[in-house]
């Protein structure tokens, strides 16, 4: 007969891992192996991690529409593909830049 499963609280481990822990974190907080955790608790870490993530990019998309730069320009490079490249286009044929109220911006 094998060792007795040790009590561990798989709501607890969900927590551990939306907090960013990793499995061997959560192991020795349990004081058992990440095998233990990888075994008994997969399907926990995953969603833990996934809503760590939501949880995170909720938080960065409201400082973003709060206007930080920083947030937006992260966003705006990561979400939407956007560049720090600075160019000139070759084509002038194209109609200037405007802002939401149709102003013309400069360059």
């Amino acid at each position: 007969m094998g060792r007795p499963l040790a009590n561990i609280d798989s709501e607890g481990v969900r927590k551990l891992a939306a907090l960013g822990c990793t499995v061997e974190e959560i192991g020795d907080f349990y004081g058992v192996s990440r095998h233990t955790i990888n075994t008994r608790f997969q399907r926990e870490v995953e969603l833990g991690r996934t809503q760590g993530k939501i949880s995170l990019r909720r938080m960065q998309y409201k400082r973003a529409k709060a206007g930080s730069d920083a947030l937006l320009i992260h966003l705006g490079k990561h979400r939407l593909g956007q560049t720090d490249k600075n160019s000139t286009p070759e084509n002038t044929d194209q109609p200037p830049a405007t802002d939401d109220d149709g102003n013309t911006l400069e360059p």
